[in-house]
């Protein structure tokens, strides 16, 4: 759950006046969690880590490229999208979890940073 975070807000469109929608994320974890099957792995005893690596990228490469995105919303994807996976970024954006104050190293923070292989390495306070 480390890599999963919920909650962003952007603004990309400001002091125009355009039409807006409510929405009410009300219990968005159990949702998420229900819908991409993660029970069994919420109430197990124990996760071991299967080697998935050739599964996983025939999956990936069955999508075109065009259609990536319509895929995302089809929810018998989703499944197909449960797997712990090992990446190695190149200047790429991910959500991180860290200490972003250098004077409270324990209280962790969600950011949205470029990542390469040398940020990684955190040097312990």
């Amino acid at each position: 759950m480390q890599a999963y975070f919920g909650g962003r807000a952007e603004c990309h469109i400001r002091k125009i006046n355009v039409p807006i929608m409510k929405l009410d994320f009300l219990s968005q974890y159990p949702t998420v969690n229900t819908l991409l099957d993660n029970w069994e792995i919420l109430i197990a005893d124990s996760i071991t880590y299967t080697k998935c690596t050739a599964k996983v990228h025939r999956f990936l490469h069955s999508i075109a490229p065009r259609t990536w995105l319509d895929k995302c919303f089809e929810q018998e994807t989703w499944p197909q999208l449960r797997f712990f996976a090992l990446v190695r970024p190149n200047k790429d954006i991910f959500p991180v979890r860290a200490p972003y104050n250098p004077n409270d190293r324990d209280r962790l923070n969600i950011g949205v940073n470029y990542f390469t292989p040398a940020i990684l390495r955190i040097k312990a306070p």
